[in-house]
């Protein structure tokens, strides 16, 4: 009997040591999570959270909206990952980002990827003006210990989805003198990270823009955005100007500016073309040149390095170019637009000097246009 009572003795001291045992992981995983939540950078207009648990995403995205979930485009079409394509877009606002403890966004579908650009625009269409309070985005900060965290964060809003105006900008602090209302410290390197960037608002709109210069060379990949709703009263967007301008400095509104110049209706869309000589450089040559520069298409990559698309038409060493384009009939024509590269990032980079456009009724005898 004595034996026995021992062996109960010891079963229950076992028995209160397990509890204390767990009781003290459930401790240290609740610290655990209190210090992930915390933000990393901070401002009264912004913050940035470390992402490592779902109770990171709650606290970076509190007061989430359901029906703020909405239509998205996204610019140019996403590229890397396992979500690439034109309807990859869609998985930014659907409630899913990607599986707990994986800090590689890539390797996840949730994760929405581009690769090779040099700016990303994405547009978050609410349906109706609302009350805006904070915008929130999950980014993958760095990978095998490269920085990927973008250059900056521009977040312009709009109600009619033609003028936005700016509200919020963010970007990596330069010089020690930097204002700390747009600028933050870089973050710290990890062989891999994701974090969450808050940007406040405080505006009644429609439509949220996030544009994106990405950090030189590398990719910029994002499986998830929120808009929050305002807690508090939001104030009107300023009117848009009398005349908006035509043109931007941003790689997207020369696209756009280059759609409005050809909006009145392009003769040779569709056509083939003729040159002399052929196309010769290796990197964008192949059998659908004739058509490359009358599709509708333009190049995919944000930073313009055109050179690498076999969507471009390209000669290298060629000292006079002559392209043809045959309309089929005498047609009245206004002018001649052409999206040409030329620069200085390379030397051999060079735009025509100067083009010349010549015009015929018969293809034989043309006449100084």
């Amino acid at each position: 009997m004595p034996a026995l009572r021992g062996e109960a003795a010891l079963l229950r001291k076992r028995m209160i040591l397990m509890k204390l045992a767990i009781l003290a992981v459930v401790i240290l995983c609740w610290l655990a999570s209190a210090t992930w939540a915390q933000t990393v950078r901070a401002h009264e207009r912004w913050a940035i959270y470390q992402q490592a648990s779902e109770a990171d995403w709650r606290a970076a995205a509190q007061g989430e909206n359901p029906p703020y979930g909405g239509r998205v485009e996204v610019r140019p079409t996403p590229n890397h990952g396992l979500s690439a394509g034109p309807e990859a877009g869609r998985l930014l606002t659907d409630g899913a980002r990607v599986a707990t403890g994986m800090l590689k966004m890539w390797q996840d579908k949730a994760g929405v990827g581009w690769a090779y650009q040099a700016h990303v625009r994405i547009v978050v269409d609410l349906g109706e003006a609302k009350p805006v309070g904070r915008v929130v985005m999950r980014l993958q900060t760095s990978a095998s210990n490269e920085d990927t965290t973008p250059r900056s964060i521009n977040s312009p809003y709009g109600e009619h989805g033609r003028y936005f105006s700016p509200v919020r900008s963010l970007s990596q602090k330069v010089h020690a003198e930097d204002n700390p209302a747009l600028t933050f410290e870089p973050l710290p390197p990890s062989e891999a990270a994701i974090h969450a960037f808050a940007l406040d608002a405080g505006y009644q709109a429609r439509y949220v823009r996030l544009d994106m210069a990405v950090n030189k060379g590398r990719p910029l990949v994002c499986d998830e955005i929120a808009v929050l709703a305002a807690t508090g009263p939001v104030q009107p967007l300023p009117p848009p100007p009398a005349r908006e301008p035509d043109f931007h400095d941003n790689v997207f509104d020369r696209r756009d500016q280059f759609q409005k110049l050809i909006a009145p209706g392009n003769l040779v869309a569709g056509k083939k073309l003729h040159y002399a000589p052929k196309p010769n450089y290796r990197l964008t040559t192949d059998e659908n040149d004739p058509l490359d520069l009358t599709d509708g298409k333009l190049g995919e990559r944000s930073d313009e390095r055109i050179w690498f698309e076999k969507a471009a038409v390209c000669w290298q060493h060629s000292p006079l170019i002559t392209i043809f384009a045959d309309l089929e009939q005498p047609q009245p024509i206004a002018e001649v637009v052409m999206r040409l590269l030329g620069g200085g990032e390379q030397g051999s980079l060079r735009f025509p000097d100067p083009p010349y456009g010549g015009l015929s009724n018969d293809g034989k005898d043309y006449y100084l246009a």
